[in-house]
């Protein structure tokens, strides 16, 4: 389990968990013990960066952070073992702030940056998953969520339409969503990619598939550090929020990226009433 909150005030906390499988036809029964009088689940239980939290993550997660401040305010934590830490800019640039799930970044003209990590160069299957809030979509500039130079690239294109580009033999092609991404509320977006399939492309929005696309040949390997926000320094920068920024090595399935939206809203479970005995 890894521990994103833990408010002892309000008595609310934010906890990510690993569950070997949940069928779409009979529900799961989930059960979280605590006792004050009991020593500290250190073997099971941690806060971010440590080795319980990112047992929670599979290998095929490169990167999965929560975009909360690490806690200085100059990087943010990859919860994931490949320990891909992002450093902003500069201290607060971009800026904390609250998200939909729990701390997230609000960007204006900055990025952070993942580093160059051979995690972060994936070329043949590929999830890039995020959740986005965009004050304004520009009308005259690409919207960059996340970018590794020539070699991938997850964006809003200036007509609000959410697409992937991939650099293939130092040319690139895209796919893009009919669907505008709105301004002011928040969006789940995603992608899938494999290049052993006629379709390569999947593009999904509030976990629903939006649309499939062809684009022939794997993704370009480069050095290029890994950019949230923008594709450095303030090119195609997005303006607004981006949080629970994913990616992984494989392609997700459809039920994959569905469950991972439902998850986010907490829509996904109900709560029972407290046990005793």
């Amino acid at each position: 389990m890894e521990i994103e909150e833990w408010d002892a005030i309000t008595e609310q906390a934010l906890l990510w968990v690993k569950v070997p499988n949940i069928s779409n036809t009979t529900d799961k029964d989930l059960y979280l013990y605590y006792d004050i009088d009991h020593e500290d689940n250190l073997v099971y239980v941690g806060d971010p960066n440590s080795t319980p939290a990112e047992n929670v993550w599979d290998n095929n997660y490169q990167l999965a952070t929560h975009m909360e401040d690490n806690p200085d305010i100059s990087s943010v934590i990859d919860s994931t073992l490949n320990d891909n830490d992002g450093i902003k800019e500069a201290a607060n640039n971009p800026t904390q702030t609250d998200g939909l799930i729990g701390k997230a970044q609000e960007f204006s003209g900055d990025h952070i940056n993942f580093g160059t990590d051979t995690s972060l160069n994936i070329v043949d299957t590929l999830t890039i998953e995020a959740w986005i809030n965009p004050d304004q979509l520009s009308t005259s500039r690409q919207n960059s969520i996340v970018d590794r130079g020539s070699s991938y690239w997850f964006l809003v294109l200036v007509n609000q339409r959410l697409s992937f580009l991939r650099f293939s033999g130092g040319s690139f092609g895209l796919v893009l969503t009919d669907e505008v991404i709105p301004t002011g509320t928040y969006t789940h977006v995603a992608v899938g990619f494999d290049a052993s399939d006629q379709l390569e492309v999947k593009l999904y929005i509030n976990g629903e598939l939006s649309i499939e696309g062809s684009l022939d040949g794997s993704i370009d390997s480069t050095n290029s550090a890994l950019l949230i926000g923008d594709r450095g320094p303030n090119i195609h920068h997005f303006d607004g929020i981006i949080e629970e920024v994913r990616i992984s090595n494989t392609e997700r399935s459809a039920a994959w990226i569905k469950a991972s939206y439902e998850s986010s809203k907490d829509t996904m479970l109900t709560f029972g009433n407290e046990e005793t005995n």
